[in-house]
């Protein structure tokens, strides 16, 4: 049997299929830009690229836990607690651990990570890596702001396999990550700093490089990533530098905006095992439109999409995938 986990950051996801022989594993879960891990139900659209909203439910007593858990018919489900809350809601929820996501706002004290442990989510998210609980079975793990100290207690985490961090990561927190066995699954959003630290990542399936400039240097140490097969550069990018991607012999799945065309497009053309580009944008330049789409006809093996915003009755901005055909 296979499992795929979604990791959504904003209008990012990034996914990768791992194999499990558990009858009751752990959900799938995605990364929204709530920053909560929520189940993932069904395939996303376009192919593997796609945008969540956050439905986790706020709970502050031990009622709410339950009225939650039962609402939500078959678990799983994600919640949202206070720090000062979660001691309140661990009893309700300690059988259901696997199949609970669990956001924390808030540091957490000693106490409050106690209870973490004791309900033993299969999904986290907290503020920062102050008192992180240890949880053998923890599978994802999302922390918003971070040192590097946080990073190394991370790496004694050895079942993680997807994880979304924020803020200034080094090489030295990278060289962390990329020692844990079972990551396969890597968000990285305002990451500035990272550089070689990229090369550490050789487990990894799924990248995405979100709200960042992303240098040449930068696209050269993902390029030595020989096992990526999707790469999410909601990222500021040159598009000539896109030749660095060419040795990911693997790379089947790749989203860029639309402000790194049209120069990105020749590089584009050497990955060879590209099967999905995303370009988010590019409704926005009929230009570019038409040159992408005198690409798609030399570039048959390659499936392309494009976001297009439209606004409802109530004048909220939602989004809508189509392929460029």
């Amino acid at each position: 049997m296979c499992r795929r986990i979604w990791l959504v950051l904003g209008a990012a996801t990034v996914v990768v299929t791992l194999a499990t022989t558990s009858a009751n594993a752990a959900p799938r879960w995605q990364f929204t830009d709530a920053a909560t891990w929520e189940p993932m139900t069904g395939a996303p659209v376009p192919d593997r690229l796609s945008i969540y909203e956050s439905r986790s439910v706020a709970v502050t007593s031990a009622d709410q836990a339950k009225a939650a858990v039962s609402g939500a018919g078959k678990v799983p489900v994600s919640l949202e607690v206070k720090a000062g809350d979660v001691c309140a809601i661990a009893p309700v929820l300690a059988k259901l651990g696997p199949q609970i996501a669990l956001k924390v706002d808030d540091t957490l004290t000693p106490a409050a990570s106690a209870c973490i442990v004791a309900i033993a989510p299969s999904a986290l998210t907290i503020d920062d890596g102050n008192n992180l609980p240890n949880l053998p079975t923890l599978r994802a793990l999302a922390i918003i702001t971070h040192t590097d100290l946080d990073l190394a207690a991370i790496a004694t985490h050895r079942t993680l396999e997807s994880l979304a961090i924020g803020g200034n990561v080094s090489d030295k927190g990278l060289a962390d990550v990329g020692s844990l066995p079972a990551l396969r699954a890597l968000v990285l959003f305002g990451a500035d700093k990272v550089g070689l630290g990229l090369t550490k990542l050789t487990r990894i399936q799924s990248l995405a490089l979100i709200n960042m400039t992303v240098q040449r240097a930068q696209l050269a140490a993902v390029g030595t990533l020989k096992n990526l097969r999707s790469l999410d550069l909601y990222a500021g990018v040159d598009g000539e530098d896109l030749v660095a991607l060419a040795p990911l012999a693997k790379l089947a799945t790749l989203r860029v905006r639309h402000d790194a065309l049209p120069a990105a497009l020749e590089p584009l053309g050497k990955l060879r095992s590209l099967r999905s580009l995303v370009i988010e944008g590019m409704d926005r330049d009929d230009a570019v439109v038409a040159m992408v789409t005198a690409w798609a006809r030399t570039h048959r093996s390659v499936r392309i999409h494009q976001k297009l915003f439209t606004q409802t009755r109530e004048h909220t901005e939602q989004v809508r995938w189509v392929h460029i055909r």
